[in-house]
């Protein structure tokens, strides 16, 4: 399907702020947004339906403090500036 660049300049931002208040709002854009209706295990469930990493990426993967366990991970690499990255996703060294 074609989309047309007016269509896309003309809509701008609104598809993702339909899609933002459909899963329950974003903080950062309501100032008057309520934690207590907020539930991120639904949420992340409902991100996966969309099958991609649009907003925050997740993953099972072993824990890299015992690998025979495996743990839920979670990021926001694609989203945040170079530095935030490094205190959100940092790199697992073996001291």
């Amino acid at each position: 399907m074609y989309v047309l660049p007016e269509i896309l300049e003309q809509r701008a931002e609104l598809p993702l702020l339909e899609l933002l208040e459909q899963l329950g709002g974003w903080p950062m854009l309501q100032p008057d947004w309520n934690s207590s209706h907020f539930d991120w295990v639904l949420l992340m469930a409902q991100l996966r339906l969309y099958n991609n990493d649009i907003l925050i990426s997740e993953w099972v993967g072993p824990d890299i403090k015992n690998s025979d366990e495996y743990i839920i991970q979670v990021c926001c690499e694609h989203i945040v500036s170079t530095s935030t990255k490094k205190l959100l996703c940092p790199p697992f060294t073996n001291p």
